[in-house]
């Protein structure tokens, strides 16, 4: 099963009386906290409200490499810089949902949605742990509201795709230091991560599972057979340079799907695949929910190889992490009526791999990589791990 995290400028009043405030925008109804900044530096502060973490639900959550761990609530910004052994909770810079996210030594802490055409958009990136924040200014060449949908570095620079009303188009952005970001280019559909392969990028959106009305129908680039019984089909664009790009595969052809698989006249995206590992000598390798692997050489066209063994249903999977000498692949399995629970597979070759059952305070736990930690995520805790095995909660 795959889960869901729920993912929903700041109008600067400075008073002539008072410097060193700053206050939300007045078009929020909502009571918020104000934030103070350092006259000297022009570095955004937030409030301290405990010297300790929340126990509020969690929305969000990145670390870096160094003991820097950030993580959003729907009232607080909790962070720690030794891994969880002290804490301290910061208010948010106005009402509504944030996500946090690390890249390059940088936090960045963004709305999360973009609701509306009229949507206020808040940006902040902070190179200090999340203890200080500089306000981005983050526009799209179309006019309407901008919020991050991912962060990349990719051949040399950041990379970031935005999200916009109705997911109708992706702005791409990039920057040399992580703060000034200009749009480069612009996708025509919902992208949700990028590759760059040595020659060109390749963005990938949420893909369709489908069935053809002609039975008789070859499959063409990225479609696949999948066990269910269904075809899948890859959503593929690519670009030399970011700015000008090229639909490879996701073309919908008349009277070649069944219309029950429309939505709104549009064809309904449930076929999700996401990055395995970081591309190596050109090569990308990306999974999917259904147990298989799917590879390219050039970035256009990719070949499925199944990997029903190691992954016998579509519930979550997470990429393929290096810590030492191993590699681990962390998968869930249903134990009971809504509990699911946590393997992890374990290999030095990515060949042969060793599975191990983990303990129950891993339960309905996401994974993803810090440096040499792992840090795993559920609705409420924080833990952490040095091999993978052994998990702390640490919030």
């Amino acid at each position: 099963m795959k889960k869901t995290l729920h993912n929903f400028l700041l109008i600067v009043c400075i008073l002539l009386l008072l410097p060193q405030t700053i206050y939300a925008d007045s078009s929020d109804t909502t009571a918020v906290p104000t934030t103070t900044t350092d006259s000297l530096s022009s570095k955004i502060v937030f409030p301290i409200k405990f010297n300790r973490a929340t126990g509020d639900d969690i929305i969000s959550t990145a670390a870096d490499e160094k003991g820097s761990i950030l993580i959003v609530t729907n009232n607080y910004l909790n962070i720690t810089h030794d891994y969880g052994k002290t804490w301290v909770s910061r208010s948010l810079p106005s009402s509504g949902m944030y996500a946090v996210r690390y890249l390059k030594g940088k936090f960045y802490l963004s709305t999360m949605h973009v609701d509306q055409y009229y949507s206020v958009i808040r940006i902040y990136a902070s190179s200090n742990g999340g203890d200080e924040w500089t306000k981005l200014s983050l526009t799209a060449k179309n006019g309407q509201p901008v919020t991050i949908g991912s962060l990349q570095y990719l051949n040399g620079k950041y990379v970031m795709l935005g999200t916009q009303v109705l997911n109708e188009r992706t702005p791409v952005y990039t920057s040399t230091d992580g703060f000034t970001w200009n749009e480069v280019g612009s996708i025509p559909f919902n992208i949700g991560f990028l590759t760059w392969n040595g020659t060109r990028y390749s963005a990938f959106g949420g893909g369709y599972q489908l069935t053809p009305q002609n039975k008789s129908q070859q499959m063409t680039r990225n479609q696949f057979k999948l066990k269910n019984g269904n075809w899948a089909e890859m959503i593929v664009f690519t670009s030399n340079d970011l700015t000008e790009w090229t639909m490879q595969s996701g073309a919908i052809k008349k009277n070649f799907y069944y219309d029950s698989l429309y939505v709104n006249g549009k064809p309904y995206p449930v076929y999700d695949y996401q990055e395995e590992q970081p591309v190596t000598n050109g090569t990308i390798i990306l999974y999917d929910y259904y147990g298989n692997r799917l590879k390219s050489t050039n970035g256009i066209t990719f070949t499925m190889s199944s990997q029903a063994d190691l992954f016998p249903t579509n519930d979550y999977r997470s990429p393929m992490f290096q810590v030492g000498k191993q590699y681990m692949i962390f998968t869930q399995y249903w134990y009971a009526s809504g509990v699911m629970r946590l393997n992890v597979l374990t290999s030095t070759d990515k060949v042969h791999w060793k599975t191990t059952k983990l303990s129950r305070n891993t339960d309905n736990m996401w994974v993803y990589q810090a440096g040499s930690m792992l840090v795993g995520l559920t609705d409420k805790h924080l833990l952490l791990s040095s091999n993978g095995i052994d998990w702390k909660v640490v919030r």
